[in-house]
């Protein structure tokens, strides 16, 4: 079905239940709550776009099809909803809407710069919004979010604090992915983690890396909260850094220059980012490498942060864990301080860890589905193998705000 298909939302007597309705107007301060809005059901489904917000005012139906119902959690540059789609009906054969659990749950991610933007600077980002959403739009893969819309929306004032414009706020809706993220999962003490699961993450997750970066995307923000266990034990890779970045840089002030070149980035989660993308200088695939590995250290120490950050620059995490010496040995060179001395490729990766246990990993990527017509991107990635850097343990002061968020969906 298409975004334009206009679907029966049946008038029902029988409806006399309240929805709670999420309003998605950014917070005021940091912290700050959503207010939550109880509205009929009946009232919702025959005038989506006549209700708003009764603190703020702003409009709680987006496109007049998007109600949010939950939020699932938020950072520095927005915040992420379960939403339902009046056009989207579960059953399509009928394309009839009786209540709201007749349709079908997304996820929706609200970027939004922290400071005020100037109008030009606001363009910049909008466009490479677009540009960036439409990239994510290519992936076609089972264990990656299926990407549906995007769209920008200008709210109403808000009515707490008069009539001060304002910020346009950008939006991307794709698939919604039910399962706990690694964090949840692994981040107990009764819960344990070993190289069994280290091998279960690399078989799973190396595959989709290697199709991404034949598709000439990187995913720039690979940690715990980002990979999604479902219910059959398959693991999901969401929350791709690339619209965050450009968010986070036109905010930022970067020029437009620096912004449109798709290798920089603005990016980095402390411990989990590799040197050369704590620094903002270019990635390559090993930063993806990398930082997969950086997680499988973070969950077997239970370490994050700092912590985890001097722990990997030290090589003292596999001190604290038993595992096969040769797996050992791939790690650390996935985590190798200079990009040119990691694998360069996750095929690299595949082929080293089926020399040490055959049975574990593929060697092929997995074929995209038979609907994936899209073109692939050229890679245009330069690895450049002279620019090494020292050994020593760099923490940019401008980070330590970054990883207060560290564990969190953004």
């Amino acid at each position: 079905m298409t975004a334009n298909t206009i679907v029966s939302i049946t008038n029902s007597s029988n409806l006399n239940n309240t929805i709670s309705v999420v309003c998605t107007r950014p917070p005021l301060v940091p912290g700050e709550l959503p207010h939550i809005n109880e509205i009929d059901e009946r009232e919702l489904l025959d005038n989506p776009g006549e209700h708003r917000c009764s603190e703020c005012g702003m409009k709680l139906v987006l496109e007049n099809r998007y109600v949010p119902i939950e939020l699932l959690g938020g950072g520095g540059f927005g915040r992420t909803f379960i939403v339902n789609d009046l056009k989207r009906p579960i059953d399509l054969e009928t394309d009839i809407i009786q209540n709201l659990e007749d349709t079908e749950q997304y996820v929706l991610k609200q970027f939004h710069p922290r400071t005020p933007l100037s109008n030009s600077v606001l363009d910049i980002a909008i466009r490479l919004f677009r540009t960036e959403a439409r990239s994510l739009e290519k992936l076609k893969h089972d264990q990656i979010p299926s990407f549906y819309n995007y769209f920008s929306f200008s709210p109403s004032s808000d009515l707490r604090i008069g009539s001060v414009e304002p910020q346009r706020l950008l939006y991307i809706v794709e698939e919604y992915i039910p399962g706990q993220n690694l964090a949840e999962k692994y981040f107990k003490d009764t819960q344990n983690f070993g190289e069994k699961e280290i091998r279960d993450i690399l078989s799973q997750l190396l595959p989709v890396l290697e199709y991404i970066h034949k598709k000439g995307i990187k995913h720039r923000d690979i940690k715990p909260p980002n990979i999604i266990c479902d219910s059959d034990g398959k693991l999901h890779l969401i929350d791709f850094g690339a619209v965050k970045d450009k968010v986070k840089s036109a905010e930022e002030g970067v020029s437009e220059q620096i912004l449109v070149n798709e290798n920089s980035t603005q990016i980095a989660t402390l411990g989990y980012s590799p040197p050369e993308q704590q620094l903002c200088h270019q990635i390559y695939p090993s930063s993806d490498i990398y930082s997969l590995a950086a997680t499988c250290v973070s969950l077997l120490i239970k370490k994050t942060g700092l912590e985890l950050e001097q722990s990997i620059r030290e090589t003292t995490w596999n001190e604290r864990v038993d595992l096969d010496e040769s797996l050992v040995k791939v790690l650390d060179k996935m985590l190798a301080y200079n990009h040119s001395d990691r694998y360069q490729a996750a095929e690299e990766v595949i082929q080293a860890l089926k020399e040490i246990n055959p049975p574990d990993l593929p060697t092929d990527v997995p074929n995209p589905p038979e609907n994936d017509t899209q073109e692939n991107i050229p890679e245009t990635d330069l690895i450049n193998n002279s620019n090494k850097k020292s050994k020593n343990v760099f923490i940019p002061i401008a980070l330590i705000a970054l990883v207060l968020g560290g564990l969190g969906i953004w």
